[in-house]
């Protein structure tokens, strides 16, 4: 024992710092690679049931960094895809980032748009079921999704507003689809799709 409390006494900095690289370690790297999904649904109109054709299904994942302001949220990846001619859609993405001092965050952000419709979750009048006032499709759980169909001019441009998501030239290259419909809401409202000449 006073072996022991000698070796501690006499190198307590390599001990200290030791006990620190345990403690620390598993907060100074997010895994290199995180599955998301499946996430598994079908989005419908509100009012008849209709399946929704070519609605884009989009996510944005990220990491978080916990700070004493509170935590920092860092982009790791998108992905998207359409709905089939059922409404149905399956979407997966497999994140490879390297943030240090990050976690995954588990929850992505999320956007169902479909120009005409209100936008998922958004859109006060969306619904998702089983849980009707959840605001995320949640992995491995099949969902339907009910989007509103839009009456007025006004509310188009209104919906329209909320689709923009991590802004930068990366992120705009995986969100094809929601980009293509974005620009056909904005062209058939009468205004210039960004871009355009």
């Amino acid at each position: 024992m006073l072996h022991i409390k000698g070796f501690l006494t006499k190198h307590r900095k390599l001990v200290f710092f030791a006990m620190l690289f345990v403690v620390v370690l598993p907060f100074t790297l997010t895994a290199i690679t995180h599955n998301y999904g499946p996430y598994r649904g079908n989005v419908v109109d509100t009012e008849t049931g209709v399946p929704i054709e070519g609605a884009a299904v989009y996510m944005v994942f990220s990491t978080k960094s916990p700070n004493p302001g509170g935590a920092t949220w860092r982009y790791a990846g998108a992905a998207e895809t359409l709905t089939d001619a059922h409404g149905e859609f399956e979407l997966t993405y497999r994140a490879l980032v390297f943030h240090p001092f990050s976690l995954w965050e588990h929850l992505p952000i999320q956007q169902v748009f479909k120009p005409g419709y209100g936008m998922f979750p958004k859109h006060k009048s969306t619904s998702i079921t089983p849980e009707p006032d959840a605001c995320c499709i949640p992995e491995e759980q099949y969902v339907t999704i009910r989007l509103p169909k839009l009456k007025t001019k006004e509310e188009r441009i209104t919906n329209l507003r909320h689709v923009d998501l991590w802004t930068n030239e990366v992120q705009y290259k995986k969100r094809k689809h929601i980009t293509e419909l974005e620009n056909k809401e904005t062209a058939d409202l009468g205004f210039k799709p960004a871009g355009a000449k």
